[in-house]
């Protein structure tokens, strides 16, 4: 995740995010490692191997199913971090979907209703979270796996609760600030 300065360069960009895998990774490490140790162990003490299949290949047999369980968690966790990316511009929130046909959900501080930092117990520990946010439309965002959640959100609410006002001259002016910006942006 990245905080940006606002600046004509990238579009007033305050906020960019995709969702934080790092805890879940070293989470299903830890587990399948242990999982392993423990059929090591069992192979070991009731003596499972056979004629067929000696010692070794049972335990090499074991860690390479082990491997592929958890490599196919582990892309499991890196295919939603590459196909999901969250920009929070002055203007609103832009959630960003997918990897060969991209969809783009655009909330602006008009439709904005109600938000809610949803975490587990180890969430918590690990200060990760969802930040789900209602729209008046019908659509609710959820911002998956967000590091630091309430701080993101707390940023998050103070864009969304400042209204844009309008002026006929094509500029818009950010009644927060109270600073013209250019239509568009």
């Amino acid at each position: 995740e990245r905080v940006y300065r606002m600046s004509k360069s990238n579009g007033d960009i305050l906020w960019c995010g995709r969702p934080w895998i790092i805890p879940q990774v070293v989470g299903i490490t830890i587990f399948i490692v242990a999982l392993g140790i423990i059929a090591a162990w069992l192979e070991f003490m009731l003596q499972l191997s056979t004629p067929f299949m000696p010692g070794i290949w049972l335990f090499l047999g074991t860690f390479l199913v082990l491997g592929v369980v958890w490599l196919a968690l582990v892309l499991r966790y890196l295919l939603q971090r590459a196909t999901e990316k969250y920009t929070l511009r002055r203007i609103g929130v832009e959630v960003e979907r997918g990897i060969i046909s991209k969809r783009n959900i655009v909330l602006s501080t008009g439709g904005f209703s109600d938000m809610q930092v949803i975490r587990s117990l180890t969430g918590r520990l690990l200060n990760v979270g969802d930040i789900v946010i209602r729209s008046e439309g019908e659509h609710d965002l959820r911002l998956k796996k967000i590091r630091k959640p309430v701080e993101t959100m707390q940023q998050i609410r103070d864009v969304m609760s400042r209204p844009l006002v309008k002026f006929t001259n094509g500029e818009t002016q950010d009644s927060y600030k109270g600073r013209p910006t250019s239509a568009g942006s």
